[in-house]
């Protein structure tokens, strides 16, 4: 159960910092 909810964080983290570079480079 740990194992699957640190991968959910994880991914989470991936799609934040995604969600961001693309904000970024819109603005630009």
């Amino acid at each position: 159960m740990a194992l699957f909810c640190q991968l959910q964080v994880r991914q989470f983290q991936l799609l934040a910092s995604v969600l961001r570079e693309f904000t970024q480079r819109r603005i630009r």
